[in-house]
C-alpha cells in the first residue's frame, strides 16, 4: 500500500506501527531505558539503550525467538561489578569487546571483563525515529555509545538499528571510531542469542561458512550433530563450533514445525569469523550465533598468535548486520 493508502485509513502511525521509548520501574531492570518496535507486520523488538544498544525480547507474529537468562534485564547500575555471569541477560543481541572478548583476563596491568564492558555502557544522543521515507513507513534507532577510562582507551560506537512498516527484517549499522590518541587495540563479536520456542528439538542451523572446526575437545563428540538439537538435558556442557566466513556470509536456525527462521547476513571482510554456541542445559538452553573480527579466546591468545587488531587514532571501522526472518 502506498503512503496515501495506508494514510486515510488510520488516524495515526502508531495505531499499527511504530518505535517508544520506555523506562523499566521494577526489578534489576529499574530505570533502564528501552526502545520497544514494533513494525505492525509481525515483527516486534526492544533495543536496550543502557545496554549499549543490544537487542532484547523478540518475536515474530506473536512467536518468541530470542533468548533472556534466568538473570532477566539489568540496568547498567545494578550490574555487580565484574561477573557477567550475574548481569548476563542474553537477548537477541548482546555486542562483546570492545577490547577484549572471550574469557575475562589481566593484561598488561588491565583487568578486562569477561566478553568486555561495551554492553555495561549506556547511549547518549538518542534518536526515535518514526517517520516515512517515500511509501515506506520507518522506524529507526540510533545513539551513540562510548567506552572509555582514565589513562586508557576511547572508544565510540554509532549505532542505527531499523525495521519498516510491511518488512521482515532488523538492519543493524555500528561506526566504531578510536576517539583517542593512542593506537588501541580492538575487538568485536556480535552475540546472537536464539531460545525456545524456534530453537527446539525440531530446529536446524545451516550456514555458509566452512572449515568448520571443534573449539576444544568438550565439542569434539558433537561436530557430527552441530546442526541438530535435542530437548533440554540435564548437566549439559557446553559445545562451541568454529567457522570461517567467505565474503557474503550467512547462518541462520529455522523451525520445520514452526515453519520460519531466522537469518543473519553480515560482511566476511568485516567479520571474518563466525562461532556457533550449543547449550542445550536446563534454563541455559540457547544457540549463540556469533560472528566476529576474532574468536573469543582473549585479547592475550590472540595477540600471541598474531590475530589482534588495533585502531588508529581517528580510526573507523563500520560493521553490517541483516537479521531477516524467513518463513
Amino acid at each position: 500500500m502506498s503512503k496515501s493508502d495506508i494514510r486515510q485509513r488510520v488516524g495515526d502511525m502508531s495505531q499499527i506501527a511504530g518505535a517508544r521509548l520506555v523506562t523499566y520501574e521494577e526489578g534489576h531492570a529499574r530505570g533502564m531505558r528501552v526502545v520497544e518496535v514494533d513494525n505492525g507486520t509481525g515483527l516486534r523488538f526492544t533495543v536496550l539503550v543502557d545496554r549499549g544498544m543490544d537487542l532484547g525480547t523478540a518475536s515474530w507474529r506473536g512467536t518468541a525467538f530470542s533468548y533472556i537468562s534466568k538473570t532477566g534485564l539489568c540496568a547498567p547500575r545494578n550490574l555487580p561489578g565484574w561477573e557477567i555471569k550475574r548481569g548476563w541477560e542474553g537477548g537477541l543481541l548482546y555486542t562483546c569487546g570492545l577490547t577484549n572478548i572471550g574469557p575475562a583476563i589481566t593484561d598488561d596491568g588491565d583487568l578486562l571483563a569477561m566478553h568486555g564492558s561495551y554492553n555495561n555502557n549506556a547511549a547518549s544522543d538518542l534518536c526515535v525515529r518514526n517517520d516515512w521515507d517515500g511509501d515506506v513507513y520507518r522506524m529507526s534507532v540510533s545513539g551513540r555509545v562510548t567506552e572509555s577510562r582514565l589513562f586508557g582507551e576511547c572508544l565510540t560506537v554509532e549505532r542505527t538499528i531499523s525495521t519498516a512498516y510491511g518488512s521482515n527484517v532488523i538492519e543493524l549499522h555500528d561506526e566504531v571510531v578510536n576517539d583517542g590518541y593512542d593506537r588501541t587495540p580492538f575487538m568485536i563479536l556480535y552475540h546472537m542469542n536464539y531460545g525456545w520456542p524456534l530453537l527446539d528439538a525440531d530446529s536446524v542451523f545451516t550456514t555458509n561458512t566452512g572449515n568448520k572446526r571443534p573449539r576444544d575437545a568438550a565439542a569434539v563428540p558433537g561436530l557430527d550433530e552441530n546442526e541438530r538439537f535435542s530437548d533440554p538435558i540435564p548437566g549439559y556442557a557446553e559445545q562451541v563450533f568454529y567457522f570461517d566466513s567467505p565474503e557474503n556470509a550467512w547462518a541462520m536456525i529455522r523451525n520445520e514445525r514452526l515453519g520460519f527462521g531466522v537469518r543473519i547476513r553480515y560482511d566476511g571482510r568485516q567479520l571474518p569469523h563466525l562461532m556457533e554456541w550449543k547449550m542445550m542445559g536446563q534454563e541455559e538452553y540457547v544457540l549463540g550465533i556469533e560472528p566476529g573480527t576474532q574468536f573469543p579466546e582473549g585479547r592475550i591468545v590472540a595477540r600471541e598468535r598474531g590475530l589482534l587488531e588495533y585502531l588508529e587514532p581517528g580510526e573507523k571501522r563500520c560493521f553490517d548486520l541483516r537479521i531477516q526472518i524467513e518463513e
